[in-house]
């Protein structure tokens, strides 16, 4: 809570016109900050540039939001904790038009040491919030409209007289599950139009965003390792920490047993048999010509359908989101016995590759007791791994503890995160 309060500080030390917009109650109350919760800070357009200079000299680095968009985003993830700063630039704004012009910056009111809005903006930004935004009832959202209700004039010049006075007569009787958000939103686009039209200019822009997101898009973290590692827990536990945050995040099963775009199974079902006689685990596996072929030619369907998950699943998702995580990586694929070893490689080699592979490892007698799997082939994937190690960049990380592991792997992935701002 003292970053947040010396942002602010600063922000009034260099005379930036801004206001909280919501979410700020811990600082009245004195409470804790709530880890990962955005503060909406609206902010006047020609102090922005002060202001993105305060925030990021304060350890912050930025979201890349989309181009239409009137917002733009901060994150601080120093000491675990995650501080997520939202700016409204030029006004308040939902997804894409401006709905309360930043001239109400006029009639802010500096509370403790901080600026909020007047409680006439205050309430006519939540009721916007909640009709344009699409916004459920919270709680808290209930409580603020029923003690600001007495401040309702500004409903009249967004909506005509009949659908102001409903809305005030549903907020005062507490009908908050009869509240008509469509009916709403149609009377609020045919009093003020230039919301329909301001849309198209957002489009336009969006357009635009996406393009240059095919090039460049989110940052890809995979996690690879033996089995028993570790992966599915580690991978788990670092997107639940980032999606509490504005960081856009995404979690993908990158491995070859499911999820799969070419149907394998109806594909592998004459082998089915075969391939219980012959365990792909087995040191045995690849040892005749007949075994040898048939897992080559299996592997040639797993890596098609790696590349078309990449693709379709994995470069899509890096468009949308800030972060992408896979659960495994094409390793599952330079991984697979029986299949000869300059094949293998070049599966691996023709994947593109993640911004951070992190690699969970252990002894392989810890291993085994953690989850069962012959020990013959752990060492066998050690010594790939051995190899792929010496070839490219991996992130190693030993596999002591869930905690000590996602520490480090947050350490590692905010160092990237912050490398970008």
């Amino acid at each position: 809570m003292n970053l947040i309060k010396q942002i602010f500080e600063e922000f009034n030390k260099n005379k930036i016109n801004y206001s909280i917009i919501r979410n700020y109650e811990f600082l009245v109350q004195n409470k804790e900050y709530y880890d990962g919760k955005d503060i909406d800070i609206l902010v006047k357009k020609s102090d922005y540039k002060k202001l993105e200079n305060l925030i990021l000299k304060n350890n912050f680095f930025k979201i890349d939001l989309n181009y239409g968009t009137n917002h733009k985003a901060f994150v601080n993830t120093k000491n675990k904790q995650i501080i997520s700063l939202h700016i409204h630039l030029g006004g308040i704004s939902g997804t894409s038009t401006i709905y309360l012009n930043e001239k109400i910056l006029i009639n802010k009111k500096l509370k403790n040491s901080f600026y909020t809005l007047d409680e006439k903006d205050q309430f006519i930004a939540l009721i916007l919030h909640i009709i344009l935004d699409g916004k459920e009832w919270r709680e808290t959202y209930k409580t603020q409209a029923i003690e600001l209700i007495e401040k309702s004039n500004k409903l009249y010049t967004y909506f005509s007289k009949n659908i102001a006075n409903e809305i005030i007569e549903k907020i005062k009787n507490k009908e908050f599950d009869n509240f008509n958000v469509k009916k709403y939103k149609l009377n609020y686009k045919l009093n003020n139009p230039s919301f329909t039209f301001s849309k198209i200019s957002y489009m336009i822009k969006s357009f635009i965003w996406v393009l240059k997101r095919i090039f460049k898009g989110g940052n890809l973290i995979a996690v690879v390792g033996l089995d028993g590692t570790g992966k599915t827990t580690l991978t788990d536990n670092v997107n639940n920490y980032y999606k509490k945050s504005l960081i856009r995040t995404k979690l993908i099963y990158f491995g070859r047993g499911k999820n799969n775009i070419i149907p394998i199974k109806k594909i592998s079902a004459p082998f089915i048999k075969k391939k219980e006689k012959i365990h792909e685990n087995s040191p045995t596996v690849g040892k005749t010509k007949k075994t040898s072929i048939l897992f080559t030619l299996g592997s040639i369907v797993f890596f098609i359908d790696l590349i078309l998950r990449y693709f379709f699943t994995i470069k899509i998702s890096k468009i949308k989101y800030d972060l992408v995580l896979t659960d495994r990586f094409a390793t599952d694929l330079i991984l697979m016995n029986g299949v000869p070893f300059w094949l293998r490689k070049m599966y691996f080699y023709l994947i593109p590759k993640p911004n951070i592979m992190i690699y969970l490892y252990n002894d392989i007698n810890t291993l085994n007791i953690r989850k069962k799997h012959p020990i013959d082939d752990l060492k066998r994937q050690e010594e790939i791994y051995s190899y792929l190690i010496k070839k490219y960049n991996f992130f190693k990380i030993k596999s002591e503890n869930i905690e000590q592991v996602k520490t480090e792997s947050l350490i590692k992935i905010n160092e990237l995160l912050n490398y970008k701002k």
